[in-house]
């Protein structure tokens, strides 16, 4: 909120400042700034309500929480002054607590995540609420902090953001670039398709795919033995080949043709990878493709 505040302050008094040096009449910044000086209370204290509303719902169903947390900055890079963070509770899809986070707070803008991943917590059990698990995308410093600070609670990665690394484009790894968008449907489903506590089957699943893009459908391993996909289909290009085979077995040997007077025809052609050269070719007479029987 205080970043929304100075945020509306600057827009409001940079234009003020160049109509008054023009000698135009405008708005004083304190008339402009009245509403969002009342509006500010006025949000906390009716986000603060429902919050205390949302965690008392949430006691009451005994057991603990599934929190997914995210940061975003007021600018990309390490350069940013702000940064918000906002939990989700999973099961019940609700926000139950926003942190907004200045950079000078946590020694750089680079640590405000964790930062309001820290204070999102803290505000949590600070209501007697328990974490059971927590998901984030894939920072470091919030994978360790977890790991020795919540020894106890479960640390899971959001799915969108490993699936965000695999599609990056890699060096030695142009051959598999058709696949990409399949290989990443396939984590998803991976992921999707496994009841949670199967983490050795959704291995598994997710691994089978260096054999499916091979043409290998079996052999995956005990907990996933085969593909679940039906047969695959005889692939586009091999009836492409074959209607092209075909084609040439009706046409070949086709008498050249020839001119009122006898004369065998020719044509020229300029093919563009012979770069203004020609080649010269016989003119055969049209047959129809396949003798009519498809």
């Amino acid at each position: 909120m205080e970043l929304i505040m100075e945020t509306y302050e600057k827009s409001v008094a940079e234009p003020e400042d160049t109509m008054t040096d023009q000698e135009v009449q405008v708005i004083p910044q304190e008339s402009c700034a009245l509403p969002a000086a009342c509006a500010k209370p006025a949000v906390q204290r009716v986000w603060k309500k429902e919050q205390m509303e949302l965690f008392a719902v949430l006691m009451t169903e005994d057991r603990k929480l599934v929190l997914g947390g995210d940061g975003r900055a007021d600018s990309p890079g390490h350069s940013a002054k702000y940064g918000n963070y906002t939990a989700l509770e999973v099961p019940s899809n609700v926000i139950i607590d926003i942190q907004q986070v200045q950079s000078n707070e946590c020694g750089g803008s680079y640590h405000m995540e964790l930062e309001g991943l820290r204070r999102s917590v803290a505000a949590v059990e600070e209501e007697g609420l328990s974490i059971g698990t927590i998901i984030t995308d894939r920072h470091r410093q919030i994978a360790k902090w977890i790991r020795t600070e919540l020894p106890e609670v479960q640390h899971l990665y959001d799915i969108r953001h490993v699936a965000k690394g695999i599609s990056r484009k890699q060096k030695e790894c142009d051959a598999i670039k058709p696949w990409i968008r399949s290989v990443v449907n396939h984590l998803y489903w991976s992921a999707v398709s496994t009841e949670s506590g199967h983490g050795d089957l959704v291995a598994e699943k997710w691994m089978s795919v260096i054999n499916h893009i091979q043409n290998v459908h079996e052999g995956h391993g005990d907990l996933y033995p085969s593909c679940s996909h039906a047969a695959l289909e005889t692939r586009v290009d091999q009836k492409k080949v074959t209607l092209a085979a075909m084609h040439y077995n009706e046409n070949a040997g086709r008498p050249q043709a020839e001119t009122k007077e006898g004369k065998l025809r020719f044509k020229i052609r300029y093919p563009k990878f012979k770069k203004g050269g020609y080649t010269v070719c016989k003119v055969n007479p049209h047959m129809v493709t396949f003798g009519g029987s498809l």
